[in-house]
């Protein structure tokens, strides 16, 4: 039973419905239970199941119905009141409907049923949700007087049960025609166990009990059939039944043959594979894929992939598929000898032992796996002979390496998904990760009360991402669960190559620790390859062909060109490569960069490769920086955007080397591609370190770098520091080039304008235009919101007009959107919500479209306002929320006007005002945890449902 909280707690978190089977509700892994009131229950599970609000009425008519109006309405209120304070996160409750609301966290088993049970399903869903249906729904569950309630129960039990038996007799066809005859007895056992009178089940099942060589077993169950049917429903066996009984009785039915294999079993189940698998088996009955080579990094789980796949495609090759491990070989001519130990051939005296081995296969249908052969290229063409002389034979190899051979098929493993860190689930949900679902089995085995709660979910999620989701060192690091925290793992991770050792000792010896089996792919490489990898570890992130060309060309030259080198370590499974918006670029995980580190440092070239890639970055910022104020602005934000990491370890490679100067200079160029991404932070953090250099700096740095660091601080609210920062930066105009004394002064306006400081402002503005002889649509923003301060309309709308043309003419998307918003502002002043409100969409949706951080808050808030003032309260709340979430979450301590928010204020505590404070909480909590992309889909929905389709102009 529910246990509820008291009027003034609020309990939140992930909120678990199991209903299959019975009632058990959980709140962050703790059962809510001391409340004996089966209709707060029944309420819950009914918003829950059927995914809509309803109207109050209905839902006290459908539990209360046998009461007065009145009084079934005063015990739905009653209800929901309790159910909200147990249940805050959970539920929106109006003055007319009642929902569940499906943005908050929370798991229903019977949502998850429904979902595996999607027409394309296949059988692992199918078995997925079988598993999940542990008995009818709500099974003992009942409600007294709300017959409505018990007739619509009924009906969905019934529906679920339909469901689940057709999900369990097409799993045991499945299966039966696969030959798996264990997977489909069990699947029509249990389809009896709820229909035990089901004649079509108990023939399926006589059958499968026959042809698996159980046949005793077989005649017994006709028996059964026949003592049920009897029972049950009075009736005899049908003729088809009696038949089958018959021939099963005379050996008319075929027992199965198994096939011959050697395949080792897995010692622990395969996770996360779906998908792999489905190709293999796909490319297996493939009459074209022959040969197919399953590449991918070391410790990936490639071996038992293939295994795991082969013991699954045993009914399609009746002579055997045979397992060849070649891992402890280092010589190729052992191969064939290997091969022959697998099949059990002797080398005949008449001819060698390779004619042997073909004559044996020639007539086979069979399947051999070749486990590890990178490190025996020359055993390639012994592949290529035995495929050629066997027509029939097809072939599954693992190897960090292609083959290079005619007709081969690639797939490559990639590592186990992970959770994305930012947005960390709760703990069942996590589980959905492979990685996750790996760890937390390896770590069951050594510490069988080893749970994943909610206070744990963050650092075990770390642990897989901090391993690259790689299945040897995620197994590895989960058995130091049985003698460590996972909090000192992580700690011990910062090493993960020294610390992951100790591994199964019946794997390979270069399987057995991390380093190890990173050091047998390097060492198969040849030198000039090995010097490029170790340099390419400099890199941090991805990178593009041309940066490795260009950082990667020095100290010493390489006999390869970077492509080549590139490509080779590609096709060895020490590169990835990725497709990023036309532009193909290469990554490297981050224990193979480790790795790749420790070579570097040996080899004597750490420091210089660290000089080319911080000079590459900062040329490349350089060659930006002009160009993010034109069309290509978009783009280029993207290009910078790819390369953040690689642009944090320049920085910090010119900090270490105390070169300020570079620091500031790449500041300089930045700040556009700071500002418009939301890292104010982090870009005030490195302006700041640099600063802090004083006696390195030029007077020239120094004054890009007050005003760098000061135009972070104007952006995150802090008018005061910045204001400082500009009349420092102002005694060194003899230093400042033309564009920074501009800029300089323009920045200036802009801090006094949010100080209400106008005279000032006008000032700065009129100076800007005095040093560049020519309008500047900025600046003519700015002009606009000092006439709008103090009145002026006319003034105000005319130049902010002027400086959106220019804008436009530009292409400056970025200072468009503010210029946007600041007419939206206008419009709201003048009581003009249509327009605002299509100035605000404008906004919008540019600043969502290129990322540009500021406006979009902005725009968010504009529109929150337009929603207000047409009576849209709870949508205006929602908004208002969201725009305050992407502001704190991106370090901006306030927005920069204080007429603006004092407009936004306003708004906010007419709301409070408007509505009730339990709607308001609610949806200004809602607004906090909707995802950006969702908030800007709510912005920009029309009354009628539409979305804006485009940009005006």
């Amino acid at each position: 039973m529910l246990a509820f909280a008291n009027a003034g707690e609020m309990m939140v978190g992930e909120l678990k419905l199991e209903l299959l089977g019975g009632l058990h509700i959980t709140l962050d892994g703790t059962a809510l239970t001391g409340l004996r009131y089966a209709k707060a229950e029944a309420l819950l599970c009914y918003l829950a199941l059927s995914g809509r609000p309803h109207s109050r009425a209905a839902l006290a008519s459908l539990l209360w119905g046998e009461s007065l109006d009145k009084d079934a309405r005063n015990n739905l209120r009653g209800v929901l009141s309790k159910l909200q304070g147990a249940l805050p996160e959970h539920l929106i409750v109006s003055r007319d409907s009642v929902a569940f609301n499906r943005e908050s966290a929370y798991f229903l088993d019977v949502e998850v049923f429904l979902a595996k049970l999607q027409p394309e399903a296949d059988a692992k869903a199918l078995g997925e949700a079988v598993s999940l249906y542990r008995g009818d729904l709500l099974e003992g569950f009942y409600v007294r007087d709300a017959p409505e309630f018990e007739e619509w129960l009924a009906g969905e039990r019934e529906r679920l049960r339909q469901l689940v038996l057709q999900a369990l007799h097409n799993l045991a066809v499945y299966y039966s025609e696969r030959k798996d005859y264990a997977a489909g007895i069990g699947y029509v056992n249990r389809l009896l166990s709820f229909e035990p009178w089901r004649e079509d089940a108990h023939r399926q099942l006589m059958l499968m009990l026959a042809r698996s060589g159980q046949k005793d077993a077989a005649l017994a169950q006709y028996k059964t059939c026949c003592r049920v049917l009897a029972d049950e429903m009075g009736l005899d066996p049908s003729t088809e039944t009696a038949e089958l009984f018959q021939k099963i009785q005379t050996g008319e039915i075929a027992t199965l043959r198994p096939p011959r294999h050697n395949l080792p079993l897995l010692p622990t189940a395969l996770l996360g594979r779906h998908e792999e698998l489905a190709r293999v088996s796909e490319l297996l009955s493939a009459p074209n894929c022959r040969l197919l080579t399953l590449i991918g990094a070391g410790g990936v789980g490639k071996t038992s992939l293939a295994l795991q796949a082969a013991r699954e495609a045993l009914e399609a090759f009746p002579d055997g598929v045979f397992f060849v491990p070649l891992a402890s070989i280092g010589d190729p001519d052992l191969v064939l000898a290997m091969i022959a130990q697998a099949l059990s051939v002797r080398e005949a005296s008449a001819q060698a032992l390779f004619e042997t081995i073909k004559a044996s296969l020639r007539d086979k249908k069979m399947l051999l796996l070749l486990d590890n052969l990178e490190h025996l290229p020359e055993a390639a063409p012994v592949v290529s002979e035995l495929l050629a002389s066997c027509p029939e034979l097809k072939v599954i190899a693992t190897s960090r390496a292609v083959l290079n051979l005619r007709g081969e098929h690639e797939l490559e493993v990639p590592p186990l998904a992970v959770p994305d860190l930012r947005h960390i689930p709760g703990p069942e949900a996590l589980l959905a990760y492979p990685a996750v679902a790996l760890f937390y089995e390896r770590a069951k085995a050594v510490k069988p009360d080893f749970r994943l709660t909610g206070e744990n979910a963050a650092a075990t999620a770390t642990v897989c991402v901090r391993l690259d989701g790689l299945p040897l060192a995620i197994e590895l690091a989960a058995a130091r669960v049985k003698f460590m925290s996972l909090e000192a793992l992580l700690i011990r991770l910062r090493d993960r190559l020294k610390f992951l050792t100790g591994g199964a000792r019946d794997l390979p010896a270069h399987q057995q620790t991390l380093r190890n089996t990173i050091a047998w792919s390097y060492e198969l490489l040849e030198p000039d390859v090995q010097v490029l990898f170790a340099r390419l570890a400099v890199f941090v992130g991805s990178f593009s062909l041309e940066a490795a060309e260009e950082v990667c060309a020095a100290p010493s030259p390489l006999n390869l060109d970077a492509f080549e080198g590139v490509t080779r370590l590609v096709d060895k499974s020490l590169l990835r490569r990725e497709d990023s918006s036309g532009e193909v670029r290469f990554w490297m995980l981050e224990t193979l960069r480790e790795y790749g580190l420790e070579r570097l440092k040996e080899s004597g070239e750490e420091a210089s490769l660290h000089d080319r890639h911080a000079a590459y970055y900062q040329a490349l910022v350089e060659e930006a920086a002009p160009e993010l104020v034109h069309a290509e602005q978009a783009s280029w934000l993207e290009r910078l955007e790819r390369e953040h990491d690689n642009l944090r370890v320049a920085l910090g490679w010119y900090l270490d080397k105390a070169q300020a100067d570079k620091v500031i200079h790449i500041g300089w160029a930045l700040w556009r591609y700071w500002w418009v991404r939301g890292h104010l932070t982090e870009g005030q953090n490195w302006m700041e370190r640099a600063l802090a250099m004083g006696e390195s700096l030029s007077e020239e740095a120094r004054a890009q770098g007050l005003v760098t660091l000061a135009l972070l601080l104007y952006q995150r609210g802090d008018m005061e520091r910045a204001s400082s920062l500009l009349e420092e930066s102002l005694k060194l105009t003899d230093s400042m080039t033309l564009r920074l004394k501009t800029f300089t002064h323009g920045l200036y306006g802009y801090v006094a304008l949010s100080q209400a400081a106008y005279a000032r402002a006008r000032h700065h503005f009129a100076e800007v235009l005095a040093l560049s002889q020519e309008q500047d649509g900025l600046v003519l923003s700015g002009l606009a919101q000092v006439e709008l301060r103090e009145g002026n309309f006319p003034a105000a709308a005319a130049h902010l007009k002027e400086g959106e043309a220019m804008l436009r003419t530009n292409g400056d998307f970025f200072y468009l959107t503010t210029n946007l918003n600041i007419q939206g502002l206008m419009m709201l002043f003048q009581g003009n919500y249509a327009r605002a409100e299509e100035l605000f969409r404008e906004s919008l949706t540019l600043a969502h479209r290129i990322r540009i951080t500021l406006a979009t808050a902005y725009a968010l808030k504009g529109l929150a306002c337009s929603a207000a003032m047409i009576g849209e309260a709870e949508k205006a709340a929602r908004l208002f929320s969201a725009a305050e979430a992407l502001r704190e979450a991106r370090g901006i301590q306030q927005f920069a006007s204080e007429g603006i928010r004092l407009v936004y204020e306003h708004h906010v505590a007419t709301l409070r005002a408007k509505l009730d404070e339990k709607t308001f909480s609610r949806e200004w909590t809602l607004g906090r945890h909707l995802p950006l992309d969702e908030v800007v889909a709510l912005a920009l929905e029309r009354d009628d449902g539409s979305f804006l389709s485009g940009v005006h102009g």
